[in-house]
């Protein structure tokens, strides 16, 4: 189901998320850039616990906020179906991303992640290397245009030299730096498993 802009709010999420808790076909939704916030994502996160069918879910350019992903990420610790997950331009920031990696040290379906634009700094970097410790179905993760820094490079790739299921990673658009690149290339000598690093627009 492809919803996208349609601005539906959080009341059509409301009418969307109590469809879902019964419907045992759909598998995939699209709500990119339909103005949901914290309200929203609390009814999602409902349906997230009851549904066993959905795999995608493209939140993509909307305001569910550190709090709603806090709401997701505890759904996300039960739910084994959904395997796409995007949460790009939601304005997370370190504290959402922390409540997620809580979430995905647990979770056991997730493959690809998308986390691009969520102004995710040094904190949120640890906790994204938290979860990678723990994580093991984790294939893509995307984070273009955030803030992240060498420190928060270094965080990434210790995690990455005992992550081996990690195949892509994507961090355009950051402040990686020359002590990052020294970060990434250390990991590089361990880990054979990725596939695909793309660092584009980064300054060295």
């Amino acid at each position: 189901m492809k919803l996208k802009r349609y601005h539906i709010g959080d009341d059509g999420v409301q009418l969307i998320s109590n469809a879902l808790q019964t419907n045992s076909t759909l598998t995939e939704i699209n709500l990119v850039g339909n103005k949901i916030h914290t309200t929203g994502a609390l009814f999602l996160s409902q349906s997230l616990t009851f549904n066993s069918t959905l795999t995608s879910l493209d939140l993509g350019d909307n305001l569910i906020g550190a709090y709603g992903v806090k709401l997701i990420s505890q759904s996300l610790q039960s739910n084994s179906t959904l395997t796409y997950l995007n949460l790009e331009d939601n304005q997370i920031g370190d504290e959402g991303m922390e409540f997620l990696s809580q979430a995905l040290k647990l979770n056991s379906s997730i493959n690809t992640l998308d986390l691009s634009s969520n102004r995710i700094g040094d904190k949120g970097s640890n906790s994204i290397g938290q979860f990678l410790k723990r994580n093991s179905t984790l294939t893509q993760l995307i984070l273009i245009n955030n803030n992240i820094n060498s420190d928060g490079v270094n965080f990434i790739t210790q995690s990455l030299q005992i992550n081996f299921t990690l195949t892509n990673l994507v961090l355009w658009n950051n402040f990686i730096g020359n002590d990052g690149i020294k970060s990434i290339s250390e990991m590089l000598k361990i880990n054979n498993k990725l596939n695909t690093l793309d660092l584009t627009s980064n300054q060295f």
